[in-house]
């Protein structure tokens, strides 16, 4: 029994508690007052009990936690040292440090840190050697899974794409990737990036070469590339697996372009239509077709040509590198032909933003409609206001001018896209041929 000193001898807590009662003026027999210290003994030993058992209520994280949800007692079984677990379809090998745990109701569970990461899934089994048999590959369905929720499927990665190419590339390259995107969306769009493959992806091309012809279902094939290397710069896959598909084989390009009689039946219908009221009237096609065929420019950047580009006095025109199809910047020399174009149409419109203008100074938009009309009154068949861009280069070459200054003048970055401009006449080539026969026949008369 417990003891405490009081004066010069002790006093047992029964005493103790007889005092205290009778202070307190309380009657109780000695029976009584036993029975009361017993209950609090025994509910000083409940209450150090609990604080051991980890159940008590003034244990804040305890607090916070609903039966349903509360901790439940562990124990460590063991620890793996994982040295090369393939993880994804990369076989990327990693080194980890995995813990095999046993719940309170005898059921394992492995437990992994990866990237920062707390990976639990349960092993599904009671026994320790089982245990070890499935850790493998309940961890690498845990990867999977974890690997299935950072990398999107196409269609989720299509609006951080689009909003990409609408910082990165041109407005009219924008578009196309908007027109083409649903295709793509509608045969690969519930794939992962990282799914993919080179397998898929020809899939996808034969079920497109029914429907479409091969340059189509090539440029669907570039957007498809252009998509999976921004994902590769983002880290979200190893490679571009376009990289390994070749695209199909394409018929040659038409090769169109206008001869001298041409050129001259075509300026004369603009000024018709410069003239006259009604469908078609455009005052300055003449001026625009006969630009177009002097710089060789394609029909985006005439549009949008300003006089800020154009310098009349030094004789240049600069497109801007952000408004050119190769991304630099393209110096045009102005030829005393088109000085003269120019400096009407300045002196017509003298307050005018751009180049090619409304009456009221605006930019005039599209002149498809009237530049039909005029190939119509002309008598020319399958002409596209592109084809004055080849006749631009046919007619550098048919002046002898070398292959390094044409590409440098309708600012190609190399010779190959040159020479698909440039044309030569059936006219030239049997000149050239005569030229050669009467060659070889002074060589042999020995007159040369």
């Amino acid at each position: 029994m417990l003891r405490c000193k009081v004066g010069a001898r002790g006093l047992d807590t029964r005493e103790v508690w007889t005092i205290l009662i009778s202070i307190m003026g309380i009657k109780m027999s000695k029976r009584q007052i036993f029975f009361i210290i017993a209950i609090a003994v025994g509910i000083l030993l409940l209450i150090i009990l609990a604080k051991k058992m980890g159940t008590v209520t003034d244990q804040p994280v305890l607090e916070r936690k609903s039966k349903n949800k509360r901790i439940r007692e562990e124990r460590e079984i063991g620890r793996l040292n994982v040295k090369s677990l393939d993880i994804g379809a990369g076989g990327h090998r990693i080194s980890l440090d995995v813990g095999i745990y046993r719940r309170e109701n005898g059921m394992l569970y492995v437990r992994v840190m990866i990237d920062g990461k707390l990976i639990r899934r349960s092993l599904q089994t009671r026994k320790e050697s089982e245990a070890l048999l499935k850790t493998r590959s309940v961890i690498m369905a845990a990867l999977e899974g974890q690997k299935a929720k950072e990398v999107p499927t196409l269609a989720e990665f299509t609006k951080t794409y689009l909003a990409y190419s609408k910082r990165q590339h041109r407005e009219s390259t924008y578009t196309r990737n908007l027109r083409r995107m649903p295709m793509l969306i509608e045969n690969l769009g519930s794939m992962r990036l990282d799914q993919i493959d080179k397998r898929a992806i020809g899939t996808y091309m034969q079920k497109r070469a029914q429907e479409v012809n091969s340059p189509t279902v090539n440029r669907d094939l570039s957007l498809l590339s252009s998509i999976m290397e921004y994902v590769l710069e983002l880290d979200l896959i190893q490679e571009n697996p376009v990289r390994k598909v070749k695209k199909l084989r394409e018929s040659p390009g038409r090769e169109r372009y206008l001869t001298t009689d041409e050129i001259k039946r075509l300026l004369d219908a603009c000024k018709v239509l410069g003239e006259r009221k009604g469908v078609g009237h455009n005052p300055i096609l003449y001026e625009i077709v006969l630009t177009a065929i002097l710089t060789g420019l394609r029909k985006g950047n005439l549009q949008n040509l300003k006089w800020s580009q154009v310098d009349l006095e030094n004789g240049n025109i600069v497109i801007p590198a952000g408004e050119y199809k190769n991304r630099k910047p393209l110096y045009f020399p102005i030829n005393p032909c088109l000085q003269e174009i120019l400096s009407g149409l300045r002196h017509n419109y003298p307050y005018a933003e751009y180049v090619f203008c409304k009456a009221d100074g605006t930019e005039y938009g599209d002149w498809k409609r009237s530049f039909n009309t005029a190939c119509e009154i002309a008598g020319l068949k399958d002409v596209r206001f592109h084809d004055l861009r080849h006749t631009c280069g046919t007619l550098l070459n048919m002046l002898g001018t070398n292959q390094y200054t044409i590409r440098a003048l309708m600012g190609h970055r190399t010779l190959a896209a040159s020479k698909r401009y440039v044309h030569t006449p059936p006219e030239t080539a049997r000149e050239a041929s005569n030229a050669l026969g009467d060659r070889l026949r002074r060589i042999l008369d020995g007159s040369d």
